[in-house]
């Protein structure tokens, strides 16, 4: 069967949603940051028996985590957490300055 490209983009597109939603749900609670610790080393295990040639790319934008208030303090610089393995590897995160005139690239 082929599809088009706007085919695909509303395939992607829905599944996308589907992930976003799933995701949201599983973070949410006392175990959410153990369930999205867990649902990246499954994404890992998948990376690495599939032996699959990829590369992935996220920007990170007007998502707000800048003005994260930890009581009296904010943050002022934002990274990433988690174990660096296959999962991370050819990874790229583009991250929104502070200042909004530009992204910082954190490149595995």
């Amino acid at each position: 069967m082929d599809i088009g490209l706007h085919e695909l983009t509303d395939i992607l597109s829905e599944a996308i949603t589907k992930l976003d939603q799933w995701l949201l749900e599983k973070s949410q609670g006392d175990e959410g940051i153990q369930d999205v610790s867990k649902s990246i080393d499954m994404l890992e295990d998948v990376l690495i028996e599939e032996k699959l040639d990829r590369h992935s790319i996220t920007i990170w934008t007007n998502i707000g985590v800048d003005n994260v208030s930890l009581g009296v303090l904010k943050p002022v610089w934002i990274g990433a957490f988690g174990k660096v393995g296959a999962a991370l590897m050819n990874f790229t995160i583009l991250i929104e300055t502070k200042e909004s005139r530009g992204f910082e690239a954190w490149i595995t």
